[in-house]
């Protein structure tokens, strides 16, 4: 059986208030369809979580490290080839 194509949904970007982290996760099917998590912190400096397949509802999140403050945050999507 061929295994369905990969597509990408609706994305639920996350953020707590008060919190240094941010992300999200997106509906969708893998595994070329992907999204991840960033946040945006002081100095202008940018991180990123883990790749996961959209679909995947473990999420992905970053953080800002110490000493950085939280500027903003969500989730980014894309084709992965």
């Amino acid at each position: 059986m061929k295994p369905a194509g990969s597509w990408l949904g609706k994305c639920y970007p996350y953020h707590k208030a008060g919190t240094k982290w941010a992300g999200g996760w997106c509906d969708g099917n893998g595994p070329n369809w992907q999204y991840w998590g960033y946040v945006n912190c002081s100095g202008n400096t940018r991180y990123f979580g883990p790749h996961r397949w959209a679909g995947d509802r473990r999420g992905s999140y970053a953080t800002c490290p110490a000493g950085r403050s939280y500027k903003s945050g969500g989730v980014y999507s894309g084709w992965v080839r």
